[in-house]
């Protein structure tokens, strides 16, 4: 198997150079790297819009005060529309994490930087174990607003014996619960979580910062030797089956997006160059 450095130009794929298996492989674990560094992101985006959304609703219903509203509220509508809303947040948050897990056990360093990250915040933040089985709750046994009160505004409920009623609480759970007024203020603890799952993404990236920076001098000592902008990595049989051959990109934007995060965090010293500064 032959591997090539190419570029597409003009919609043309030019031949740059022959690079070594070993060569063309480590790129390949760098388009890997940055394949977990989306997913991640994405994850994070999606989990923390849906938190947005139920709060936004949330405080839209608790607006409705007038009598005649009330009146005509439809409290079924209501309570299905706010139960959707908290599962969408609850799965998506739960994906998030168990999907930052998969992702690190293929990081070459291992696992535990990140185990370590997330078994601190389980154990520190009693909000983080409680809505992680929240999810198992509601997919599981019951919605999680139980009633809605019209007591001179509208507002969903999360009775404290509603959610003791299950028997799937691990024992961290169930005396969070136990400690808990009788109605838990839900759209907090969704604010609280969204801070701690930026925290874990941001521990996840500082956990990538290393590998980027390396990734990244690599790229411009690439760009510099052959004068490419966007490289292409080519595996064939030989030069003359390209028709055939598995051709990969590396997103730059996404080396670009990883490298300006990361420079934002207080440890990390690290400016994304590209190819208009390294080519200039």
């Amino acid at each position: 198997m032959k591997h090539y450095l190419g570029e597409n130009q003009n919609n043309c794929l030019i031949i740059l150079d022959e690079i070594t298996t070993e060569d063309h492989y480590a790129w390949m674990e760098s388009v890997e790297q940055l394949k977990y560094y989306t997913l991640a992101k994405h994850f994070r985006d999606i989990a923390i819009s849906n938190g947005i959304e139920i709060k936004k609703y949330l405080k839209y219903i608790a607006r409705i005060s007038d009598m005649d509203s009330l009146r005509n509220a439809n409290t079924s509508a209501i309570g299905i529309e706010s139960n959707r809303l908290i599962l969408n947040y609850l799965v998506s948050f739960r994906t998030y994490v168990d999907n930052l897990k998969t992702y690190s056990k293929n990081i070459k360093r291992g696992n535990d930087f990140i185990k370590n990250i997330l078994n601190h915040i389980y154990d520190t933040e009693p909000i983080y174990p409680f809505l992680y089985k929240l999810r198992n709750f509601a997919t599981h046994y019951s919605m999680v607003f139980d009633s809605i009160s019209c007591n001179n505004k509208l507002s969903l409920q999360c009775s404290k014996q509603h959610l003791l009623d299950y028997d799937g609480w691990n024992e961290k759970s169930r005396m969070f619960i136990e400690s808990c007024e009788e109605f838990l203020p839900i759209i907090d603890y969704i604010e609280h979580l969204n801070i701690l799952m930026m925290r874990i993404y941001l521990g996840f990236l500082n956990y990538f910062a290393d590998d980027l920076q390396e990734m990244h001098n690599k790229l411009i000592a690439l760009m510099k030797k052959h004068h490419v902008i966007n490289p292409l990595f080519i595996e064939c049989e030989s030069i003359d089956t390209l028709e055939s051959a598995k051709i990969t990109g590396l997103a730059l934007s996404v080396l670009k997006d990883a490298t300006n995060e990361l420079s934002q965090l207080p440890n990390i010293n690290i400016d994304y160059i590209g190819p208009e500064q390294v080519l200039k």
